[in-house]
C-alpha cells in the first residue's frame, strides 16, 4: 500500500506547477479471435459481459445512459483501489456494416477511452483494441510524491521532470498489462462462445 503522502510545505519545497492533465501513450494491440464475425460482434452486443472481464472488476450494473463497475485494482504508488465509477459507450454501430465502438470511463482513477474494432483478415476476424490514459495533475502530483518518498533522489534542476516522466512510465507499464490481460480474457470468451454455439448446432443437426 502506498505511504502516507507528505505536502510539499512539509517537505520544505514549495509546490510545484502541473498542468491539468497528462496523456499517457496510447496503448494499441492487435489480436486474431477463433471465431467468425458473427460472433465476435457479441462484443458490441454484450457491454456487460465484456465489463466483466476487464480485471479486477466486481460488479457491473446498468444504469441511465451507461454502466456503474466496481473494481479492484492494483497500481504502483496507490496501492490496492477499490473504485466505483461509470463507463459509457460514446460510440457503437448502427448497422452491420460499422464494426466499432468507443467507451469511455467517468470516475475511474485515469480518464480512459477505448476503441474495440472488428477487421475482416485472409487468416480471420481480427480485433484492435485501443486505449488512451489520461491523469490529472493532482493525481500525478501526488503519486510523484510517493515515488519520491521512497527513493533517494539527487538534488537537480531537472528532478521533478525526471520523477515525472519514471512514474509516467511506471503507470502506462501496469496499464498496458492489464489492457494485454482484458484482450487476452475477450479473446477466450469469443471462442469459447463460438465453440458452444458449434456444439448447439451440431447437436440439433444430430436429432
Amino acid at each position: 500500500m502506498a505511504g502516507p503522502v507528505r505536502s510539499p510545505e512539509a517537505t520544505g519545497r514549495p509546490p510545484r506547477r502541473v498542468s491539468d492533465v497528462r496523456e499517457l501513450p496510447l496503448i494499441a494491440i492487435e489480436s486474431s479471435v477463433g471465431c467468425d464475425l458473427a460472433a465476435a460482434r457479441r462484443i458490441f452486443e454484450a457491454p456487460v459481459e465484456l465489463l466483466r472481464l476487464w480485471p479486477g472488476v466486481e460488479e457491473v450494473r446498468t444504469v441511465r445512459d451507461g454502466f456503474a463497475v466496481t473494481q479492484q485494482l492494483e497500481f504502483p504508488f496507490w496501492g490496492v483501489l477499490r473504485q466505483e465509477f461509470v463507463v459509457r459507450i460514446h460510440e457503437r454501430p448502427r448497422d452491420r456494416r460499422q464494426r466499432y465502438a468507443i467507451w469511455k470511463t467517468e470516475g475511474w482513477l485515469f480518464d480512459r477511452a477505448i476503441f474495440w474494432k472488428l477487421r475482416s483478415t485472409k487468416q480471420g476476424v481480427a480485433l484492435d483494441f485501443g486505449s488512451q490514459h489520461a491523469l490529472s495533475g493532482a493525481r500525478l502530483e501526488e503519486a510523484v510524491n510517493v515515488y519520491r518518498s521512497r527513493t533517494i533522489w539527487p538534488m537537480r534542476h531537472d528532478a521533478d521532470e525526471i520523477l515525472e516522466r519514471l512514474v509516467i512510465s511506471f503507470l502506462h507499464d501496469r496499464l498496458v498489462e492489464l489492457d494485454r490481460a482484458y484482450v487476452e480474457r475477450v479473446r477466450e470468451w469469443l471462442g469459447a462462445r463460438s465453440d458452444s454455439a458449434a456444439i448447439r448446432r451440431g447437436a440439433s443437426g444430430s436429432v
